[in-house]
């Protein structure tokens, strides 16, 4: 996670930059892959951007996978820039995004998004109602 040390270094200075000049009546989110490179990693990475005060996450899938469409030669590096797909245990009822995401959530207090695999108003009722996305 050494790279991530510094990205996170990096991305905590920018958001104190921003709370500095806007206040906390400005929300502050940020975008992340739940798998960078692990998910372990990515919580880890969700605590420390907690902690430097972003309000909210969104969790999608990390790497490169729409570069991977237009240059297949970048499939060589995805395993290292689009880290492990966490293992779905059986009866989550979504996929491994969204069990990302409700991994991180159950380690961070603040909210957090997910996408992926909600692409009817229905599925989203459906994470709504199985608490996916909440504290227990």
């Amino acid at each position: 996670m050494r790279w991530q040390v510094h990205t996170l270094r990096f991305v905590g200075e920018i958001i104190a930059s921003i709370r500095k000049k806007l206040g906390r009546e400005f929300i502050l989110g940020y975008r992340m892959g739940c798998n960078i490179p692990t998910l372990k990693d990515g919580i880890e990475a969700a605590l420390a951007l907690e902690k430097s005060s972003a309000d909210i996450l969104h969790v999608f899938r990390g790497g490169l996978a729409a570069l991977e469409l237009r240059n297949p030669d970048l499939l060589k590096t995805r395993a290292f820039l689009a880290g492990e797909t966490p293992d779905v245990p059986e009866g989550f009822n979504y996929n491994w995004i969204v069990f990302g995401a409700s991994e991180i959530k159950r380690n961070v207090r603040i909210p957090v998004i997910a996408v992926n695999d909600i692409k009817t108003p229905k599925r989203a009722e459906e994470i709504g109602r199985d608490k996916i996305l909440s504290q227990v």
